[in-house]
């Protein structure tokens, strides 16, 4: 069972996925006990960003030198990535000095797919949110810093990123990378202190806001 489960935390890594918070849904803490950041609603940040109404080529992109706040969303089926970093712009880069990652799964759902009812039976029968986040913490290992709370049996994670994580992030020259595609579409406000990227044809979009 540990084998299955590590395979699913490895599907969760991979894919990071984040249920959009409504308000509405009760959970649980568990984890390691660390505070839950507020799960973001892309409508709100979109809303923010209305002002990005210019196009901007990749080549005229500027970032001016200081502290800058990154949120990057993908949908996936009925799910959505999110990712929050702090970043410092100076002469052109961008070092990441900090991250949180927010995912969520329908853990039913994924284990249907890998034919799995044993575990989702054990799920299904806890007795508490908590039950089932050590049922999670037994079988799989969670992040180091993670929490999980449910939703029936939507368990969503929160887990900061570690500074490995933000190392290749930042070796990996992101957003540069990301705005230098063919299939970007960047928009910016009148002072170049916000941007969004969609990328054509794909349900990601990049928010990046001077702080």
């Amino acid at each position: 069972m540990k084998k299955i489960l590590t395979f699913l935390m490895i599907f969760v890594a991979l894919f990071t996925f984040v249920a959009c918070d409504t308000g509405n849904s009760s959970s649980g803490n568990g984890g390691n006990g660390t505070t839950n950041v507020e799960i973001i609603n892309p409508d709100d940040v979109a809303k923010e960003f209305a002002d990005c109404t210019t196009d901007v080529d990749f080549e005229n992109v500027v970032f001016s030198n200081g502290n800058w706040t990154a949120i990057f969303f993908e949908t996936y089926l009925d799910n959505t990535k999110l990712e929050i970093f702090q970043v410092t712009a100076k002469d052109g880069n961008f070092t990441y000095t900090s991250g949180t990652r927010v995912t969520s799964l329908d853990y039913e759902e994924v284990l249907i797919d890998m034919d799995k009812p044993d575990v989702i039976a054990e799920l299904k029968n806890a007795s508490s949110d908590e039950e089932k986040t050590e049922i999670m913490i037994e079988l799989g290992e969670m992040p180091e810093g993670a929490t999980l709370t449910w939703d029936g049996l939507i368990g969503t994670m929160t887990a900061p990123l570690n500074q490995e994580e933000l190392e290749e992030f930042t070796e990996r020259k992101q957003p540069y990378d990301l705005f230098n595609n063919e299939d970007a579409v960047i928009k910016t406000n009148a002072d170049k202190t916000k941007y969004t990227i969609t990328i054509s044809n794909t349900t990601k979009t990049y928010y990046l806001e001077k702080n």
